[in-house]
């Protein structure tokens, strides 16, 4: 379960956060400030940047187990 930090600040921007597990088009985090698509309202988009790369997520979305 990734937990979701935009439910207590909808307004965070930045979070540290480790990848859980990564497949061609889908990154899963442990915790995430991104606003997953649901009922209709478009997912968060944004960057994940690390220490030697940056990657875009073009749109948050919800996963299996609350992932």
């Amino acid at each position: 379960m990734t937990e979701r930090l935009f439910l207590d600040d909808s307004y965070l921007q930045t979070a540290d956060a480790v990848v859980l597990a990564s497949e061609p088009g889908a990154i899963i985090l442990d915790r995430t400030p991104f606003y997953a698509r649901s009922g209709g309202q478009p997912g968060d988009r944004g960057t994940l940047t690390w220490s030697d790369g940056t990657v875009a997520v073009t749109e948050a979305v919800k996963g299996d187990a609350d992932t």
